[in-house]
């Protein structure tokens, strides 16, 4: 979380003042968990979880599937001697949210990412990675 609230521009930043009362009276707030593994903790944005019957998931528009079949991919690796990969960690997080749409994307954190301080009302900059229900 820190390294998302102290980037320039930051990823996530406190709600400003004059936004914490939505002007059209509609937010979204998304429920934050911690995932544990051995070595670190990863904080989760549950995008799936429904108010009112309906979550941020429900809103996406659907976009058309970009992914190449898996079969086909692995028959390409066959072809030539060389094959090259890429990482898309925090993919999804180089996609800047327009102001007015960031009210969809409102979550409680700690003041100044410190569990001693009380919690305040934070949204999100940039596109979130839903977790999905299976």
């Amino acid at each position: 979380m820190e390294k998302n609230l102290s980037c320039y521009p930051p990823k996530f930043e406190e709600v400003p003042r004059k936004y914490r009362t939505p002007a059209n009276g509609r937010a979204f707030y998304l429920p934050i968990f911690a995932v544990t593994n051995k070595e670190s903790t990863r904080l989760v944005f549950d995008a799936a979880a429904k108010a009112k019957g309906f979550s941020l998931n429900d809103m996406l528009l659907p976009g058309p599937d970009r992914n190449n079949p898996l079969k086909g991919v692995l028959l390409r690796f066959r072809q030539f001697a060389k094959a090259f990969t890429a990482d898309v960690e925090n993919m999804f997080h180089q996609f800047f949210v327009p102001p007015e749409e960031r009210t969809y994307m409102r979550f409680f954190w700690f003041k100044n990412n410190n569990p001693e301080e009380p919690l305040v009302e934070y949204w999100s900059n940039v596109h979130i990675l839903s977790l999905i229900h299976i």
